[in-house]
């Protein structure tokens, strides 16, 4: 049995990372973020862990709130 997949959006921006966090957070979307000193300055990334478990809706009802947030923040 094979564990959670890692899906990565880069945001190439710290703060705007941090602020998309925050929004999806606010959700309840579990999402974590890669930032300097983490990864190189101008390479921040939000990570994602999607599971099996998670049915359809769920998935597209958080990736509709990734898409509204990530153009609240500026990112998409």
């Amino acid at each position: 049995q094979s564990g959670p997949t890692i899906c990565t959006m880069m945001t190439y921006d710290t703060l705007l990372t941090r602020a998309l966090i925050s929004l999806l957070e606010h959700e309840g979307i579990y999402a974590r973020s890669s930032c300097y000193p983490i990864v190189p300055k101008g390479q921040a990334r939000i990570r994602f862990q999607l599971s099996a478990q998670y049915s359809g809706k769920q998935l597209d009802r958080a990736l509709l709130q990734i898409i509204e947030h990530g153009r609240a923040a500026g990112i998409i």
